[in-house]
């Protein structure tokens, strides 16, 4: 089977952020607020969408500062600091 050598545009363009030319680099945000279930009458299917099971427990955001001397954080939906709770 033959393989083709990468060249150094190609390592070039692999690397690029052409697909997000846009993007800007932001600090990390201090509160998210996750989207909420909705009450429905009765369900649908369609495969435009992904649908979460909903399990009974706790659900939090997580904040991961690779850089940060906390490394991760973990934050209720009602924004109480959960991070204690998950050694």
């Amino acid at each position: 089977m033959a393989t083709k050598k990468r060249t150094t545009k190609a390592k070039k363009d692999a690397g690029s952020n052409d697909l997000c030319s846009a993007a800007r680099s932001a600090p990390i945000p201090a509160i998210i607020h996750p989207m909420l279930a909705t009450l429905v009458d009765e369900p649908f299917d369609d495969d435009k969408w992904l649908f979460e099971i909903k399990w009974d427990g706790y659900r939090s955001v997580a904040f991961v500062n690779e850089k940060g001397d906390h490394g991760v954080r973990l934050v209720s939906r009602n924004q109480i600091e959960m991070t204690p709770q998950y050694p």
